[in-house]
Formats: C-alpha cells, structure tokens, sequence
C-alpha cells in the first residue's frame, strides 16, 4: 500500500482523545515497500492526546517472541504536530535488525513538533534518515531505544525541564528534557547507531547528550560537525561510566568542555569565548575577545603557527585585559597581569608576555 497526501491541507486528528492521526502496519516478512506513506511539504498533520504517526507491528509474533513490521516507510517533508503525547512512534516489540526493516525518511524542510511532549520515540528497530529538518520535543527532542540515526544539518531541540537520570520505563519513556535522550533497557532491541553531520542539538534547560541506565546499547557513534549547547552549566554530554565509545568527534562546537577521549586523533579541542570548537590544528581562527577559562589551556604558540588571528584580546580573571600581537601579550588598561588563570593551564612558547604586576598569574 501506498499513501500519498499531497498539495496544501490539514490532517486533523484532535477530535479523537485517544486516536494517532495515522497507524501503519509493516508485514512479518522481509519485504520492500509494503506500506509506504508520504507526507508532502504543505501538508500538516496534527493530534491532541496522541501521536501523530503510530508504526505497530504486524500482530503476529515471530519465533523470537517480538513482532516484526517489514517494509514500512515513512517519508516526511510537511508538518507533523502532536500537542501532548508526541509526533513519530515506532512500537519497542518491533525488534529486527536486517531485511527491509522500517525506515523514516524526515526531509528538508519538515518540521516535527510537540509542545507537551516528545518529539520522537524510537523504541522499535528502524533506520532513521534526517536532513535539514526541524524536531522539537519538551519531553525530549529524540528518545532513542534502537535503531540507526543518521543526521544531517537537522535542527533538534529538547525545550522541557531538566531530569538527568530518567527511570527506565518498559511501555514508554520518561521526559529528561535532552535534545537526544538514549536509553538502555533491556526489553528493546538496542543496537544503536548515530551519525551526526552538522545541524543544532539544543537542549533549552538540560543536557544535549543524556544516555543513562546501565550497559551503554549505542554500538557506534560518530560526529563530524554541528552544534551542541546544552543549559548554562551543564555538560553537552551526560553518559553513564560504561559508555565506552571513544574518538568518534571530528568536528562541531560544543557549550561545554569534551573528554579527550571522545576526540579523534588529529584532531584538538580549542576553547573559545563561548564555546569550544573541534577541528584540526590550523583549520580553526578562534573569535575575539578570548575569554580565559577556569581548566582552559592555552598555548601561545599557535598564535604564530595555529591559524590564529594576527590580534587577539584576552579578558583575564581579575577583569583586567591583555592583548596579542606578534605573538607578545601585553597587560593594557591597568591590568594586574597579562593572562591570569585560576585552577587552570597556561602554556607559553616562544612568545613575550608582559604585564602591569605580573606577567603570567597562576592560582591552584
């Protein structure tokens, strides 16, 4: 079957308390194309208490005791808005991994929002194509049991409040208020697999990143660019002690500090005014003033050979300022010191630095 809605138009579901706007079925054995729906650029779909597109399974158990839904494919490219239970829903017993297993396709130009709750549950087995789109949740922008996501400049928002240990939840998810919210439990097929090349994973009042309960189920991971800004003070990244892949960051801006052992080799984590940036050495100009952090490291060297700018200025702790030139850092405006830094680490290499009482000032 296959259901095309096209022109310009709106789905409306919000009558029906307890009803999804759309339910698809998949078949129980590997086939393509079995059920496939396409929801064009002018079209809007919205619901009240429940989600908007609802992927179950066949009804008939395999010899694995879970259920399957081969051949489903959701294309998106319109609007899809769920007031209070969420947008995409793929059911958690839909738990095969090879064939022609369900697939969404969320395109240019779609948006995907859901004020009261979650933006997208994947708790069944899929693979998941994003392109520049928009998903917002206040639950979470992206619940993540299972599945490949694979991102591609999309806009992701978790706008609710801020809970960094969700319990895990067998018939749904809790809200974290994360823009991608991966969680581990048993009962799901797991395997998760995520590719982010560029795009925005905002969270408005918690983390970015939250995976949390017990053995990590994300099997690969991988960040090539985009932005990710959790709340202020919060880490991009909140994982639990065996999340354990490592070097998989070769790019993006981050609002929080990242473990080295997340990045790829070659590649350097630069602290900048208000954010810190990955990229290679000599591929990245930092912005100017330079703000010097509590933990940040500086090395002058790299206003020489790093691709820096000719001129920087630098805001030091004590509020007073210094400036970079030529690779000589010089306290102005009355300033105590030509960089200051509290609990943090200064590496100077070849260069001048002067100030009004000290040159350098460190503390703890």
């Amino acid at each position: 079957t296959k259901v095309t809605f096209t022109g310009k138009g709106t789905i409306d579901a919000t009558a029906f308390e307890d009803c999804s706007g759309i339910i698809m079925y998949g078949y129980k054995q590997s086939v393509k194309d079995y059920t496939v729906l396409t929801i064009d650029k002018d079209v809007t779909v919205k619901t009240d208490n429940h989600y908007v597109i609802w992927v179950v399974n066949n009804g008939t158990p395999s010899n694995g005791g879970y259920y399957s839904a081969y051949g489903t494919v959701v294309n998106i490219s319109g609007k899809l808005y769920g007031e209070n239970s969420g947008v995409l829903y793929i059911n958690g017993n839909i738990q095969d991994t090879e064939g022609y297993v369900p697939t969404f396709n969320i395109n240019d130009g779609a948006v995907l929002e859901s004020p009261n709750g979650i933006g997208i549950y994947a708790a069944g087995y899929a693979k998941w194509n994003f392109g520049k789109a928009t998903v917002k949740g206040a639950e979470s922008g992206v619940g993540l049991k299972a599945g490949k996501f694979v991102f591609n400049e999309t806009n992701v928002q978790g706008t609710g409040e801020n809970n960094p240990s969700p319990d895990k939840w067998g018939n749904g998810i809790n809200p974290s208020g994360a823009a991608l919210q991966v969680e581990t439990n048993a009962g799901y097929a797991d395997n998760i697999e995520i590719e982010i090349n560029g795009g925005t994973y905002e969270s408005k009042k918690g983390h970015s990143f939250l995976e949390y309960v017990g053995e990590t189920t994300v099997i690969d991971m991988k960040i090539t660019d985009g932005k990710f800004k959790s709340a202020s003070g919060l880490d991009v990244f909140n994982v639990t002690n065996n999340f354990n892949i490592e070097k998989f960051i070769s790019g993006g801006t981050y609002s929080s500090k990242i473990l080295k052992k997340y990045i790829a080799d070659e590649y350097t984590l630069f602290a900048d005014s208000d954010k810190y940036v990955v990229a290679k050495d000599g591929d990245y100009e930092l912005d100017f003033p330079l703000f010097i952090r509590v933990g940040q490291s500086v090395n002058l060297d790299y206003t020489a050979t790093g691709g820096y700018k000719d001129y920087l200025t630098f805001k030091s702790s004590d509020n007073s300022v210094a400036t970079i030139k030529d690779n000589k850092i010089t306290g102005v405006n009355g300033g105590n010191s030509g960089i200051y830094t509290i609990c943090g680490t200064t590496n100077v290499k070849n260069a001048t630095v002067t100030g009004g009482t000290y040159g350098i000032y460190t503390k703890g």
